[in-house]
């Protein structure tokens, strides 16, 4: 995005630490969270084959009172966090690719959004279709 808006790619890469992305998604509510099954075509829209998920509890609100009635209650931020390493600075500065760089971070270990919320939904905290929405 810097280099779109005209920053050289050198300034890019001296002085940039970090990039962080954020998106918030709701979380389910604590007083009305049941365990449901959700349908094959949810799961095939994070790419999740039913025979790995196995038997993994997977949670929504029925909805109540607390919640008036929607099934979610407050916010849960997912995080996409990639540290500029020396190897990510040299393909800022040779000007690769967003697909190159972003698969380079992933192999040193960044996590992606949709990885975080796949997190969250494991943990009980969102939903499927929240992380599809808005991942």
């Amino acid at each position: 995005r810097l280099i779109d808006m005209g920053v050289e790619p050198f300034l890019i890469a001296s002085t940039l630490e970090a990039v962080l992305a954020q998106r918030l998604v709701r979380r389910i509510c604590p007083h009305c969270r049941t365990v449901h099954r959700p349908p094959a075509t949810l799961l095939q829209q994070l790419a999740l084959d039913p025979r790995e998920v196995g038997a993994r509890e997977f949670f929504h609100g029925r909805g109540c009172a607390a919640c008036v009635d929607t099934g979610y209650r407050g916010r849960l931020g997912l995080f996409e966090w990639m540290r500029l390493t020396e190897p990510l600075r040299e393909l800022v500065v040779e000007r690769t690719s967003t697909q190159a760089l972003r698969k380079r971070a992933r192999e040193q270990g960044m996590r992606s959004l949709r990885e975080d919320g796949l997190r969250a939904i494991f943990e009980g905290s969102t939903t499927i279709a929240e992380v599809v929405k808005y991942t």
